[in-house]
């Protein structure tokens, strides 16, 4: 009798750490399905701070419709300051206002990011970016060599396209240019691109003060 209460009780410990185990398994499984479906934070989409500024306006240069450049100055602290609007981007603006508004003061709110400024870009050691004079590096100058991609097209909007140029290890450099027939026929090609990190200020709102 003793012999099979024991076997018994050694039978329902088995039974006990199987249940255990399964349960376990479950609960790590679930976990790493919830955490399959989670957005990683580099995936997420990085929301620019808005900062605000009130300056005055030296020079107003249209950039190509609906861009505009803007030379904003602040006396108090002695320097100037480069911005572009989007004049599609500001509801209500009077362009013809903003076109006489050299010497005036503004007040603004803006977003600054680090982009990469394209300058030149090269196809078997010819230039398929610009036109004129051949292109002179500087000591600012970085170069990127890779196959270039999303250029397929010309570009047909007011505002340019972005391309990029994926080159070794993976990593892929971005550019924001209009896109000519010339830079299409090089897209899926290896090239080599020049250019500068800048800081791009972006005005999204503005209140012209009296």
């Amino acid at each position: 009798m003793f012999k099979s209460w024991n076997f018994t009780l050694v039978l329902l410990a088995v039974c006990s750490l199987v249940w255990i185990s399964s349960c376990g398994n479950s609960t790590d499984s679930n976990t790493n399905n919830e955490a399959s479906n989670e957005t990683t934070e580099s995936d997420a989409p990085v929301a620019l701070d808005t900062l605000r500024e009130l300056g005055l306006i030296k020079t107003v240069e249209d950039a190509g419709y609906p861009m505009y450049s803007l030379e904003i100055e602040f006396p108090e602290r002695g320097f100037s300051e480069g911005f572009l609007l989007n004049a599609e981007d500001i509801q209500g603006l009077d362009l013809e206002k903003l076109g006489s508004s050299a010497g005036k003061y503004i007040s603004f709110e803006y977003t600054s990011e680090l982009e990469n400024a394209l300058l030149d870009l090269t196809l078997n050691g010819k230039s398929v970016y610009n036109d004129g004079d051949p292109f002179q590096p500087t000591p600012e100058t970085k170069t990127f060599e890779g196959i270039l991609n999303n250029a397929g097209e010309p570009t047909t909007s007011d505002l340019p396209d972005q391309i990029s140029i994926s080159g070794a290890g993976g990593k892929t450099e971005k550019f924001d240019c209009y896109i000519t027939p010339l830079i299409a026929k090089a897209n899926g090609k290896k090239v080599v691109g020049y250019y500068e990190v800048r800081t791009a200020n972006r005005i999204v709102g503005l209140e012209f003060t009296k």
